[in-house]
């Protein structure tokens, strides 16, 4: 034991059995963090602005934050951003579904005003959850269909599939690869089979189709019509999908190529 007695410091083996001496750890062997994988981003006040702006753009993934703030030039690794966002949720600067920072009256008054946004009821939670995540209002999707059952529950009647008349027009196209037509396929997602497909509207023919974790994300769905286009080595002239958030980037792409 060392004379000034501080037992955080130095490890007294002298009474323990087999030992005779005494380890001292008296030196940080690392002081300054460095290692070979360079020096991690602090959380400074311009972090949390910067961690703060994403979750206000509905980027809350894990995977995707590391993204954008690599893009802006910090070092951060996925441990290290948990226990960042952790001191960032204590500090009641971020919210995420299950831990949001208003309160349950709050969080009622935000799914009624996005409803009065949509007065045809053409949304669903899902959508109203997507909504309000770019506003920054982090609400859970149990919590999104617990107020529009009680407030407006007619409205998942109406959007209940089978319930929509579909109006059937003459299809002209000029030929195949003129039109490709794109969607996702949910009746297996309960099993843990999400499909996501491309169809060439001309011939019917089923093009690409592919199995997923989930076909929820814009950038998978991306990914899908960049292997159909390399597949097949055209470029439709145009495509059809549904309004889902999925196709933003599959829009994006097509647009530019």
């Amino acid at each position: 034991m060392s004379d000034n007695g501080d037992k955080d410091t130095d490890i007294d083996l002298d009474n323990q059995p087999g030992g005779s001496t005494a380890l001292k750890h008296d030196h940080d062997h690392n002081p300054t963090g460095k290692n070979q994988w360079g020096q991690i981003a602090p959380l400074t006040e311009e972090l949390k602005t910067e961690i703060e702006g994403l979750f206000h753009r509905n980027i809350t993934q894990s995977k995707r934050i590391l993204e954008a703030l690599s893009n802006k030039g910090y070092k951060i690794g996925r441990t290290k951003l948990f226990s960042y966002l952790a001191k960032m949720r204590a500090e009641k600067r971020i919210g995420t579904s299950r831990n949001p920072l208003s309160s349950d009256a709050e969080q009622t008054q935000a799914v009624l005003s996005a409803m009065d946004d949509d007065p045809n009821g053409t949304r669903g939670p899902r959508r109203i959850k997507e909504s309000l995540g770019h506003k920054g209002i982090h609400i859970s999707r149990d919590k999104i269909t617990q107020v529009m059952q009680d407030y407006a529950p007619e409205g998942f009647h109406q959007r209940a599939p089978g319930t929509k008349v579909i109006h059937r027009t003459p299809l002209i196209l000029n030929g195949p690869n003129d039109e490709w037509s794109m969607d996702g396929h949910d009746k297996l997602a309960k099993a843990g089979f999400e499909i996501y497909g491309i169809r060439d509207k001309y011939s019917g023919k089923y093009l690409h189709y592919v199995v997923l974790p989930s076909n929820r994300y814009a950038a998978v769905i991306g990914v899908v019509l960049l292997k159909c286009i390399k597949k097949y080595g055209v470029i439709p002239v145009q495509g059809s999908t549904d309004r889902g958030s999925e196709v933003r980037d599959a829009f994006s792409i097509h647009s530019i190529l």
